[in-house]
C-alpha cells in the first residue's frame, strides 16, 4: 500500500505474488486530508472487503505513523470513524520500506505520469480511443484479458495501455509533441539525439520511436543553428556594416553559425566572400589569428560571467 497527495495504490498479494492491483486519484477534498495513508488503508479494505473480512492478513505500509493510531487519545470525527470500521478486520500492521514496496511504487509511478499528462495534453482522457487505429496496439487490446496480455508484457490501467512502466502512445500528434518537449528541455538547451530518446523511452512506447526522433530531431537541430546565426547577422549589421559598410570578405572560424545554409545565403547575396581560418593550419593567415585572439581575451575581461550574452555586455 502506498499514497501521495496524487492518489492512493495498492497490491494485494497471495504467497508473494501480487493477483490484484486497486487505485485511486484523489479530488481535490481528499487533498486536503492530514493522512493519505490512513485513508489509503481504509479504501483498500473497504475495495478488497469480500476476501480479506473473514481472513488474517499482513498490511504493509511505508508509512511508520499508522503503526501508533490505535494509541492515540484524540481523534477526530473523521478518523474515529475509520478507527471503528477496521476493527472489523484481522490484520497485522508491517513497515515496509518505499524502496522495497516495488508493486505499490510502480502504481504510484504510473498514475503521476497520467495526472501530468492529463494535465498538459488537451483531450487525454480519450487516449484510449486512439490505440484502435493503429494495428499494433489494437491488436494487443484484442489479447487483453482482464486488463493484461497472456505475455504479461502489456497491462491497462486507467484506461491507459502500459507496457511495464511506459506509457503507450498511439499513432497522433502526440509523439512529436513529447519528443519536443523532452528534446528542447526545460531551460532552452537542446539535447541530443541519443539523450532525447534516452528520455522519451524512459517513460514512454511505441512501434519505430527512433525512425520518429530522426524525422523530427534535426529538424530542431537545424532550426536552432539558423536562430544562432541569425543572431550573429544581427549584431554584425547593427555594429560591423552600419559604420564600415559591406565587407568584401570575412574570415572565421569553423562554427556551426559560420557554416549554416542561413549565413551562406546571406553573405553570398550581399557579394561578400567567407574564408575560414584555423590556427592550427599554417595557411591561415596568422595576423587575423593574433587579432582574434587578442579580441577573444578583451571580450573575456569586459563580459566576465555574461558569455552567453557577451554582446548586451559590451560598453
Amino acid at each position: 500500500m502506498d499514497a501521495s497527495n496524487v492518489g492512493i495504490r495498492a497490491a494485494l498479494s497471495q504467497e508473494g505474488q501480487p493477483v490484484a492491483f486497486f487505485s485511486e486519484k484523489l479530488n481535490e477534498a481528499r487533498k486536503k486530508y492530514s493522512i493519505y495513508e490512513f485513508y489509503a488503508m481504509v479504501q483498500t479494505l473497504r475495495y478488497w472487503r469480500c476476501y480479506l473480512i473473514h481472513r488474517e492478513f499482513v498490511l504493509y505500509s511505508d508509512h511508520d505513523a499508522l503503526r501508533y493510531l490505535s494509541s492515540q487519545k484524540k481523534l477526530n470525527a473523521r478518523h474515529a470513524k475509520w478507527m471503528t470500521f477496521l476493527q472489523e478486520y484481522t490484520f497485522l500492521l508491517k513497515r515496509k520500506a518505499a524502496t522495497q514496496n516495488k508493486v505499490a511504487d510502480t502504481l504510484s509511478r504510473r498514475i503521476v505520469l497520467l495526472r501530468t499528462m492529463s494535465m498538459k495534453v488537451l483531450g487525454f482522457e480519450v487516449i484510449n480511443c486512439q490505440y484502435k487505429v493503429g494495428p499494433i496496439f489494437s491488436n494487443v487490446l484484442e489479447m487483453c484479458v482482464d486488463g493484461r496480455d497472456p505475455m504479461g508484457e502489456y497491462l491497462m490501467h486507467h484506461s491507459c495501455l502500459f507496457k511495464g512502466m511506459r506509457l503507450c502512445i498511439p499513432d497522433c500528434s502526440l509523439r512529436e509533441k513529447i519528443i519536443m518537449e523532452l528534446h528542447v528541455g526545460g531551460v532552452g538547451e537542446y539535447f541530443g539525439k541519443d539523450k532525447t530518446m534516452a528520455m522519451v523511452g524512459e517513460k514512454y512506447f511505441w512501434p519505430y520511436m527512433r525512425r520518429d526522433a530522426d524525422r523530427f530531431v534535426p529538424d530542431v537541430e537545424l532550426a536552432k543553428r539558423t536562430m544562432d546565426a541569425t543572431h550573429i547577422a544581427n549584431i554584425f549589421f547593427k555594429d560591423i556594416v552600419r559604420l564600415h559598410g559591406v565587407p568584401k570578405s570575412i574570415t572565421s572560424d569553423w562554427d556551426t553559425k559560420f557554416l549554416s545554409h542561413f549565413w551562406h545565403t546571406l553573405w553570398k547575396r550581399m557579394g561578400t566572400k567567407l574564408q575560414f581560418s584555423s590556427t592550427y593550419h599554417s595557411q591561415a593567415d596568422r595576423r587575423i589569428e593574433i587579432v582574434n585572439r587578442s579580441l577573444g581575451n578583451l571580450l573575456r575581461s569586459i563580459v566576465s560571467d555574461n558569455i552567453s550574452q557577451w554582446d548586451l555586455a559590451l560598453p
